[in-house]
């Protein structure tokens, strides 16, 4: 195929060659069109669709709304006193210390990786800008 078959100018992005032996780069400096402009939801207006539409909130209502409302209905079965009893527990509160913690954890490893992936890119393709 040649390159012109597979680029579209309306993409927002121009074709590129990082190596000769690669022929399917595009680098891209903008999101693409079709994210950020003209863009309109579809109108659910035939049967079909609606059908569909029902049939995909029915699925998350039975797969998140259902197990969710079981849980708070458990905890409250013998009332609210042994729920808020629960909340003076040592490994309850022991849980509520620890947890902030996890946050800048996984923040400090998602650098980390990001940081790898970059200076093995830049390694691979020495004129790659990761901005």
């Amino acid at each position: 195929m040649s390159e012109a078959s597979q680029w579209n100018p309306s993409w927002g992005c121009e074709p590129a060659r990082l190596h000769p032996e690669e022929a399917n780069v595009f680098l891209c400096t903008s999101p693409a069109p079709s994210l950020t402009r003209g863009w309109a939801p579809e109108q659910v207006d035939t049967p079909g669709k609606k059908l569909l539409v029902g049939v995909a909130v029915t699925y998350l209502a039975l797969v998140l709304l259902v197990p969710t409302l079981n849980v708070f209905v458990q905890a409250f079965a013998k009332g609210p006193g042994p729920f808020f009893g629960h909340l003076t527990d040592p490994d309850f509160l022991h849980a509520v210390r620890v947890f902030p913690s996890f946050g800048p954890k996984a923040l400090s490893l998602a650098l980390r990786i990001r940081a790898a992936e970059v200076a093995v890119a830049h390694l691979h393709q020495p004129q790659w800008k990761p901005w």
